[in-house]
């Protein structure tokens, strides 16, 4: 259901001046792997690749650590969560939900993975033709009220529905 992996260099920080070479150079990488791949794994290669470059080239140095850490969440399609949220879609949503995976962080990764806790990533947001959210996080970003109703009234019919 997710996109593959993604990676990407988010920040580079280097030197004090323009006339100097910087003594060093500090790099953030922002990794977020997909459910079925191993974290450990993950940085055993990382490590790896490290190393090599240290023995390849002269007075190459580097270190890297793990300065955040979340573990991608998935939740089977016949979860009863999902299943009653499927369920009630036409009925409060007025339309079928569509089930889809999402390749960005939200509170899930804190809480779902503590106690493998199924997990429903459901919001108001405006979604363009691959279900990727288009609006999150733009200076852009809005949400119509009538989508903030229904999915009031959505998160409350999915309570009421596990209280009966």
């Amino acid at each position: 259901m997710l996109s593959p992996p993604t990676i990407n260099i988010a920040t580079i920080s280097a030197g004090v001046k323009t006339n100097s070479i910087p003594d060093k150079c500090v790099a953030t990488v922002d990794l977020r792997p997909v459910p079925s791949q191993s974290h450990p794994e993950i940085l055993m290669k990382l490590q790896k690749g490290v190393y090599k470059l240290t023995k390849e080239v002269p007075n190459f140095k580097a270190e890297m650590r793990v300065i955040n850490e979340r573990k991608p969440v998935a939740t089977a399609v016949d979860a009863g969560l999902i299943r009653t949220a499927k369920s009630l879609g036409p009925k409060v949503i007025g339309r079928e939900l569509g089930f889809f995976g999402v390749n960005f962080f939200t509170d899930a990764a804190v809480f779902a993975t503590k106690k493998d806790i199924p997990t429903l990533i459901m919001g108001p947001g405006e979604y363009d033709l691959r279900n990727n959210i288009y609006l999150g996080h733009q200076p852009n970003e809005f949400v119509k009220i009538e989508n903030l109703e229904k999915a009031a009234n959505f998160y409350y019919e999915l309570v009421n529905a596990f209280h009966r």
